[in-house]
């Protein structure tokens, strides 16, 4: 996320520090209206305090916690949202869909990861 797209996501009253650890709280700023609802389609920038150890809930402003999944139908798995990054998530009408940011990191590094256990190399 460039710094530009992070200065509009404020602008927006769409990004939100959040704390907690697989229960994730975000709270508005006082300058910003609290949101009221979630609406399908709506997304939020995460700014995540604590790397999750699995399945993972997000609620805003007290509206109420929704999971949050990845790919469609999948939870987060240990490490999909690693602390100090941000993550953007989407509002699909019932659950929040993780798909920028931390997740995608986690999904290359464990690619990464896949494939070099399976890669030997022997040097003469």
């Amino acid at each position: 996320m460039t710094q530009d797209e992070i200065l509009r996501a404020i602008e927006k009253g769409r990004f939100f520090p959040v704390t907690g650890t697989n229960t994730y709280v975000g709270t508005s700023s006082a300058s910003f209206p609290k949101v009221k609802s979630y609406s399908a389609r709506r997304s939020f920038y995460l700014l995540i305090g604590s790397t999750n150890t699995g399945a993972s809930t997000l609620n805003i402003d007290g509206v109420g916690a929704g999971n949050i999944y990845k790919f469609g139908n999948q939870p987060v798995a240990a490490g999909d949202l690693p602390a100090n990054n941000i993550v953007e998530v989407v509002y699909d009408g019932t659950n929040f869909q993780a798909v920028g940011g931390g997740i995608i990191f986690a999904f290359i590094n464990q690619r990464i990861n896949s494939a070099a256990s399976n890669f030997s190399q022997t040097i003469i």
